[in-house]
């Protein structure tokens, strides 16, 4: 069947929003880690276009739900 999923927040590509998500996209905003095009539209949890400390906050909230 089909796999249903929110990718917002999956970084990491395993289908699931966790604390590796949460260092890999602070690597991303850091410049540790060169970003993919996917990367960087499921990092932007807002939608505002960039991936900021703000998303991070998201990240966090939605990883607590």
């Amino acid at each position: 069947g089909d796999l249903l999923f929110d990718t917002m927040g999956d970084v990491n590509y395993d289908y699931q929003t966790d604390i590796s998500d949460l260092i890999r996209l602070i690597s991303i905003i850091l410049g540790n880690l060169t970003a993919s095009e996917y990367q960087l539209e499921v990092g932007d949890l807002n939608q505002d276009e960039l991936v900021t400390i703000a998303d991070i906050l998201l990240l966090v909230d939605h990883i607590l739900q």
